[in-house]
C-alpha cells in the first residue's frame, strides 16, 4: 500500500498564495475562447513503492476517496468527509491560485526538501456552456495522467522531462455544465509542475501552444541541424495537435523564399537547396513565429565563416566584435564533435541538445549577418537590436573581453538613450573557462526566454560576464565598470537607470558594486539572493593571514554592511525557497529584518515558482528593474578605489622586472615575474604585460599607468630610479615602510604606494635585498592583496608572514569623500 506523507515543515509565505482546503474542487468557466487553469486542489504527496507504476494504480483509495469519479459534486462530497478527517493528522489537500502549480511548493517544502518516488494528484472542475469538444493544453515535467469524468484520456510518456509550458494538446469530450480533471503527476525533475489551457480547436491550440513558448525563436522544428536536405527536415511543434495542417514558407538568410511547408515537411521550391542558412516561417493570427535550421555540415559552415573573417580588413572599432564571434563559433564547433553523434542518432534531439543547437545556429547567423553588414559598407554591431555577443579590449591587462547583450526592438523608435539597462550578474561557480566558453554562456535557451523578457518590459539586457572566475575581488566592479563602458560605444541607454540583477551568489556581487559605485545603479533585483561570499584564497594562503588583526577585520567587512549603512539603492527580493545552501529563504528573511531595522529600501516577496528555470520570477525581477530611477543627485560614474594590492591590479598596469642587478638577482627577478603572469593567467584566463625595466625607464612611460616593480633599487633601474621619492628602505638588515621598520635578514616586502610621477596612479612593489622565487607567501595578488604591505621572511624554505597590514580609516574617509 502506497503511503500518505505527512508534512510537518510549515513554510512561511504571504498571506493568500495559498491556503488549506476543506471544501470543494476550483472551477474554471469555458464559454467557447481560451482560458487558463489558474486553481487548482493538490492531494498527496504520495509515496511510491519501487514497482509501482503510477499510470495504473489509484492512490486515491488509501484515503477513502477514487480516481473513477465521475462528476464534480460525488467528488467535493466525498472529499469533505475525507478532509475533515485528514486534518486533524495535519493535512494534505491545498488549493493553488497560479498559473502552474508547484507540487512542491504545495505542501511548503522548496527543492531542499525533494524526495524522489512521489506522485501527487492536481484536481480542478471544466463548467461548459454546452455540450462542445474542446482542446486541452497540459504541460509536466514527469509522467502524467489526465482523466476526464473518471475516464482516463492523456498518458504522458514515462520519464519525460517536459519543460515547455503547454506542451500536449488533448482533445476532450465535454458535457455540459461540470467536468472533473483529474491529473496524477510523478516528480521526475525540480521544480515538479503541471499546468492546464483550454480552448475550442485544434487550430487555437496549436497557435496557443506555439505563442506561448518563451523565445522569440519558437520551436518548431524536429531538429535544427541537418546535413542534408533530402526529406528530414520535418514541423514538430511543441504542444500543436498533429491532427493541424500548418502552413508556412521557408526562407534563406538573406529573406528569399527557398520553399514552403506541406504537409508539416519542407518542400523546397527547386527540389533541391543549397547548404546554407534557412528559416521556417509561420504566419498565424496576424504574428510571425520562427525557427532558424542549417542544412549542411556545421563544422564546415564555422570553418568557412571563420575563413571570411580573417579576410575581411577591419577596423579597430570592429575587430573585437568579431574576433568574439570567430572564438564563439570555434567553441561551439569543438562541442558540436562532441554532440554530433547524439543529434544524428536521436530522432528528436534532448533540450540539452535543441539549446546547443540553436545557440549554435544563433552565432552562426549572428556572424553571416555581421560580414554581409560590413561587406555592403553598413554598421554590422552598433545600435543593433535583437541578441547579441559583443567584445571588448580590457584597459587592465589588454585582453579580449566578451559580453551578452539583448536590445528590445523599440530601441530606436523610443529614442536612443531612452531605454533603461538592467545587467545580470554571475554567480560564484567553479568555472575553470573563460566567460565566452562558460556553461551559462552556452545556455542559449535560457538567454532567450530572458530577451523575451526583456522585450516585454523594453528593456535593455546585458551579460556582463567576468574578468576572472568569480570571487568577490575588486575586479569585478572593474570589470563591470569596463563592459558599461564598451556598450556605451555602441548604445545609447538611460545612465540613470541602470540596475543589477541576479540570483544565488550575484546577490554578494551587486552589493560590492553598489558599494564601489555609491548612487550609480537605480536598483537591485534579486532571486534567492546569498548575501556572503568566503574569500577564495586558498588554505596555505589564508594561514599565513589568520592571525592578523587586520586580516580578520578585513574578512568582516562585506558589501552588505556597506549597503545597509547607506541606504541609498531600493532592492527588491523574490525567494521560492532555493536548495540547500543557494539562497536559502531563512537568510533572505534575515537580510529584510536587518533592512528593516535601519529603514533600508528593501522588499521581500516568497513565492513557489510557477515556470521552467523561474521565468516567472525574472520576469518579475525584471519588470521592476525596468521601473527603477536613480536619484540624480546621486548619481556618480566613478568607482571608489581603495589602498590595497588587489585594488590596484584593477587598472591598467604593467610589471616591470629588474635587470640591472647580477646574475642571480636577475634570475630571481624574472622567475617572480613569471609566477605573476602564470597566477594572472589562472585567474584571469589572459595574459598580463611584462617589461624589462630598460625599456620602460623613460618617466613619460611610466606615468599613465599603474605599475608592478620587481627587484630594489639595486636590481631594478625603474626602481631606482623613483626610490628617493618612495617610503620604502630595503638592507641587509630590515626593511622600512610607511614610517614603520622591520629588522631581519632576507626579509622581503610586498606593498602598495603613490606613484610620485602621477598620483593618480599606483606603484606595487615586490623587493628585497635577497630575492628568491619563494620569497613571497602569494602571487595571487589580485584575489590575496587585501593587504597594503606585507613583510615576509623565510622559514624551512619557504616564505612565512612576518607582519601585514591594511589602512581602514583612510578608505572609510575616501568612500565617505566620495558620497559627499
Amino acid at each position: 500500500m502506497p503511503k500518505i506523507i505527512l508534512l510537518l515543515f510549515v513554510a512561511i509565505v504571504p498571506v493568500g498564495l495559498w491556503a488549506s482546503a476543506g471544501h470543494e474542487v476550483p472551477s474554471v468557466a469555458f464559454e467557447g475562447h481560451g482560458v487558463d487553469v489558474t486553481h487548482y486542489l493538490t492531494i498527496g504527496p504520495f509515496e511510491l513503492s519501487g514497482n509501482d507504476n503510477a499510470g495504473k494504480l489509484d492512490y486515491l483509495r488509501g484515503i477513502g476517496l477514487h480516481e473513477k469519479i465521475q462528476t464534480s459534486a460525488l467528488f467535493n462530497e466525498s472529499l469533505g468527509k475525507v478532509d475533515a478527517e485528514a486534518s486533524r493528522d495535519g493535512g494534505y489537500f491545498r488549493t493553488i491560485r497560479q498559473g502552474a502549480v508547484d507540487i512542491n511548493y504545495a505542501y511548503g517544502r522548496g527543492e531542499s526538501r525533494l524526495k524522489k518516488g512521489e506522485m501527487a494528484y492536481v484536481v480542478f472542475n471544466i463548467v461548459s456552456e454546452k455540450e462542445t469538444t474542446a482542446w486541452m493544453l497540459v504541460d509536466s515535467n514527469g509522467p502524467s495522467q489526465v482523466l476526464l469524468n473518471g475516464a482516463p484520456i492523456f498518458h504522458a510518456k514515462k520519464g519525460e522531462v517536459r519543460i515547455f509550458m503547454c506542451s500536449d494538446a488533448i482533445k476532450i469530450p465535454l458535457r455540459k455544465g461540470s467536468n472533473l480533471v483529474l491529473a496524477k503527476v510523478v516528480r521526475n525533475g525540480a521544480p515538479w509542475v503541471f499546468s492546464a489551457h483550454i480552448t475550442s480547436s485544434a487550430e487555437n491550440a496549436t497557435e496557443t501552444a506555439i505563442a506561448r513558448q518563451a523565445p522569440h525563436e519558437k520551436f518548431l522544428l524536429e531538429k535544427n541541424i541537418h546535413l542534408s536536405a533530402g526529406n528530414g527536415i520535418l514541423l514538430a511543434p511543441k504542444g500543436a495537435p498533429s491532427s493541424v495542417d500548418i502552413s508556412g514558407i521557408v526562407e534563406s538568410a538573406g529573406g528569399i523564399k527557398a520553399g514552403v511547408i506541406e504537409g508539416r515537411r519542407v518542400r523546397w521550391n527547386d527540389g533541391s537547396v543549397a547548404d546554407g542558412l534557412y528559416s521556417v516561417v509561420l504566419d498565424m493570427d496576424g504574428k510571425r513565429y520562427y525557427e532558424r535550421f542549417l542544412v549542411g555540415d556545421p563544422i564546415k559552415a564555422a570553418t568557412e565563416a571563420l575563413k571570411r573573417i580573417k579576410s575581411l580588413d577591419l577596423p579597430d572599432g570592429q575587430k573585437a566584435h568579431f574576433e568574439i564571434l570567430s572564438r564563439r563559433l570555434y567553441s561551439l564547433g569543438r562541442e558540436y564533435i562532441t554532440w554530433a553523434k547524439k543529434i544524428e542518432t536521436m530522432p528528436n534531439a534532448p533540450e540539452e541538445n535543441r539549446s546547443w543547437e540553436r545557440g549554435f545556429l544563433q552565432a552562426l547567423w549572428e556572424t553571416e549577418e555581421a560580414m554581409s553588414k560590413f561587406q555592403k559598407g553598413e554598421e554590422p554591431f552598433a545600435h543593433a537590436t535583437g541578441l547579441h555577443w559583443r567584445g571588448f579590449t580590457s584597459a587592465i591587462d589588454g585582453s579580449l573581453q566578451a559580453y551578452r547583450i539583448f536590445v528590445p526592438s523599440s530601441y530606436g523608435d523610443q529614442g536612443q538613450g531612452r531605454l533603461p539597462l538592467c545587467a545580470i550578474l554571475p554567480t560564484l561557480t567553479s568555472i575553470s573557462r573563460s566567460f565566452l566558453d562558460s556553461k551559462p554562456s552556452h545556455d542559449h535557451d535560457l538567454a532567450s526566454r530572458l530577451a523575451a523578457l526583456a522585450e516585454k518590459h523594453q528593456i535593455i539586457l546585458l551579460w556582463p560576464g567576468y574578468h576572472n572566475q568569480p570571487a568577490g575581488m575588486p575586479m569585478e566592479s572593474a570589470h563591470l565598470g569596463e563592459v558599461l563602458d564598451a556598450v556605451g560605444n555602441d548604445y545609447q541607454f538611460d545612465g540613470d537607470r541602470i540596475c543589477l540583477l541576479g540570483m544565488c551568489s550575484a546577490a554578494a556581487f551587486a552589493f560590492d558594486a553598489d558599494t564601489d559605485w555609491p548612487g550609480r545603479f537605480a536598483g537591485i533585483a534579486l532571486l534567492n539572493p546569498v548575501f556572503r561570499i568566503n574569500k577564495t584564497m586558498s588554505e596555505e594562503v589564508d594561514g599565513h593571514f589568520k592571525p592578523r588583526k587586520e586580516y580578520k577585520e578585513w574578512k568582516k567587512i562585506h558589501s552588505v554592511s556597506s549597503y545597509l549603512e547607506s541606504k541609498n539603492t531600493p532592492v527588491f527580493m523574490i525567494n521560492d525557497g532555493g536548495e540547500a545552501g543557494h539562497g536559502q529563504l531563512e537568510e533572505s528573511l534575515r537580510f529584510m529584518s536587518n533592512a528593516a531595522r535601519v529603514f533600508a529600501p528593501v522588499k521581500l516577496e516568497i513565492r513557489p515558482r510557477t515556470q521552467f528555470k523561474q521565468i516567472g520570477s525574472w520576469d518579475e525581477l525584471i519588470q521592476w528593474a525596468s521601473l527603477q530611477k536613480a536619484k540624480a543627485s546621486a548619481t556618480r560614474h566613478e568607482r571608489v578605489r581603495k589602498d590595497s594590492i588587489q585594488d590596484a591590479l584593477t587598472e591598467k598596469f604593467t610589471i616591470i622586472m629588474g635587470t640591472a642587478g647580477s646574475e642571480r638577482e636577475n634570475k630571481a627577478n624574472a622567475e617572480i615575474a613569471a609566477r605573476l603572469q602564470k597566477t594572472w593567467r589562472e585567474l584571469h584566463y589572459s595574459e598580463c604585460g611584462i617589461a624589462r625595466d630598460a625599456d620602460m625607464a623613460a618617466p613619460e612611460s611610466l606615468r599613465d599607468q599603474n605599475i608592478v616593480l620587481i627587484g630594489g633599487p639595486e636590481s631594478n633601474a625603474v626602481w631606482k630610479l623613483l626610490s628617493s621619492r618612495m617610503d620604502v628602505q630595503l638592507s641587509e638588515d630590515g626593511i622600512a615602510f610607511d614610517g614603520k621598520h622591520w629588522e631581519g635578514n632576507n626579509l622581503s616586502i610586498q606593498a602598495v604606494v603613490r606613484n610620485p610621477l602621477n598620483n593618480e596612479r599606483r606603484i606595487v612593489l615586490m623587493g628585497g635585498p635577497h630575492l628568491a622565487s619563494d620569497s613571497f607567501g602569494t602571487f595571487a595578488l589580485s584575489k590575496d592583496g587585501w593587504f597594503k604591505y606585507a613583510i615576509w621572511k623565510p622559514l624551512n624554505g619557504k616564505a612565512s608572514l612576518h607582519d601585514a597590514g591594511m589602512d581602514f580609516t583612510s578608505i572609510t574617509d575616501k568612500n565617505n569623500s566620495n558620497h559627499e
